[in-house]
């Protein structure tokens, strides 16, 4: 499981390779995401369509504090895991970031000095 760290982790190599191979992946992606979105999972849209379908077996409103509760609960849910999933990205991939905000780095002098006008 990768989060967005991951995710643009391996585009970055896709992009590398071949700029196809990147699209495709994009495609893939969007497609999953479509497919995830789809999941009967209340804060989703695939939730909003099971809710929609209940109401009209039953002939009744689902009532707005339980819909309320149920968006709530798994927005939290998913947002956790998000956070845990981009954490542990980071985590995976922290020489990367020490490297980038390392501040023991030091500027070298150019190899070969340019010459003076005076020369």
């Amino acid at each position: 499981m990768s989060g967005p760290v991951g995710i643009l982790a391996m585009l970055g190599a896709m992009v590398k390779t071949d700029y196809r191979l990147a699209l495709n992946f994009l495609v893939l992606l969007n497609v999953n995401l479509a497919i995830l979105n789809m999941l009967p999972i209340p804060v989703l849209d695939g939730g909003h369509t099971i809710m929609g379908f209940i109401e009209g077996i039953f002939r009744r409103k689902i009532p707005a504090k339980l819909q309320e509760w149920a968006t709530t609960g798994f927005a939290v849910a998913l947002i956790s895991l998000m956070l845990y999933v981009t954490f542990h990205d980071v985590f995976m991939r922290r020489d990367i970031f020490v490297d980038m905000f390392n501040s023991d780095t030091e500027v070298q002098a150019p190899a070969d000095p340019s010459p003076t006008a005076s020369e």
